[in-house]
């Protein structure tokens, strides 16, 4: 009989202390500043990519190439201002061979249209350029 008694105790005491569930809306709030999230978590994600960045940037490896690169590209810019500004001005176009890097520039001209010819590593380009 006192087991009972003990027991029934017990099971009025838990369900006495058992608190009500109570269930809300659930409501989603961003992480990333960039998607509404907070402000100050953008440094704090920031720090956890570049920890986690894998790869890094092959430019700064070899200043070297990357100058080399950058002056063949700053050459070739200067050199197609000269070619179409030679093409549109009164003198006209002196055709030949010219070497920049590793691009060779080859300009041949005809009666009827102006030829130029790039090969360079990445492969060979023609360009024609009719006389009007």
């Amino acid at each position: 009989m006192k087991k009972w008694l003990i027991y029934s105790l017990c099971l009025v005491f838990f369900l006495i202390g058992v608190k009500v569930a109570v269930a809300t809306e659930l409501i989603y709030t961003p992480v990333n500043p960039a998607f509404g999230g907070s402000p100050l978590n953008g440094q704090y994600l920031l720090n956890q990519a570049t920890a986690q960045d894998k790869f890094k940037d092959k430019s700064l490896a070899f200043p070297q190439q990357t100058f080399k690169e950058r002056l063949e590209n700053m050459l070739l810019s200067a050199m197609a201002a000269k070619i179409a500004g030679d093409i549109f001005g009164e003198e006209g176009l002196t055709p030949g061979t010219y070497t920049i890097g590793s691009y060779v520039i080859n300009v041949t001209t005809n009666g009827q249209k102006i030829a130029i010819n790039i090969v360079g590593p990445d492969g060979q380009t023609t360009i024609e350029i009719p006389y009007f």
